[in-house]
């Protein structure tokens, strides 16, 4: 797990900090190779301490990714994802210009998604921040690791 979180964060400092679109193509090819599917891309203009926020539902038995990032200028996207009681239940914690969360619903449940432009060169132009949520069956993953034990 850790290494499929360093692998878009690699892929994301490398060469594509200046690219939303072709940002936007990679994540999606490396979320796909680990088995997770696109389930919805959202974006805003947001100045610097700006956020934006919508509810989603999520599934039990199935895993989320989301995904933030924003456009040239935007040195730090945060992410936060809160239950009905405003309680949170996932936050990035790194001060980046990509924000990854992970997150397996021990219900079906409405879910708040919360995104901030935390920090950016103009503290008063709006900048293009987008997110990705991706999901993935828990069934799948278990599959796959009893076909890597099986292979041992």
């Amino acid at each position: 797990m850790k290494s499929f979180f360093s692998a878009i964060l690699l892929l994301f400092s490398v060469n594509l900090f200046y690219a939303q679109d072709l940002t936007e193509g990679a994540i999606n090819e490396l979320m796909k190779q680990g088995g997770y599917a696109p389930k919805t891309m959202q974006y805003g203009k947001l100045k610097e301490a700006e956020a934006m926020f919508r509810d989603f539902m999520f599934e039990k038995g199935k895993s989320y990714f989301v995904v933030a990032y924003g456009e040239e200028g935007v040195l730090d996207v945060d992410v936060e994802m809160l239950n009905n009681l405003n309680q949170v239940l996932a936050k990035d914690k790194d001060s980046e210009p990509l924000a990854l969360i992970k997150y397996e619903p021990a219900e079906n449940q409405y879910l708040k998604i919360i995104v901030k432009n935390f920090n950016s060169q103009s503290r008063n132009h709006p900048y293009v921040i987008k997110y990705l949520i991706y999901h993935k069956s828990l069934e799948d993953t278990e599959n796959e690791k009893e076909a890597v034990n099986s292979n041992r």
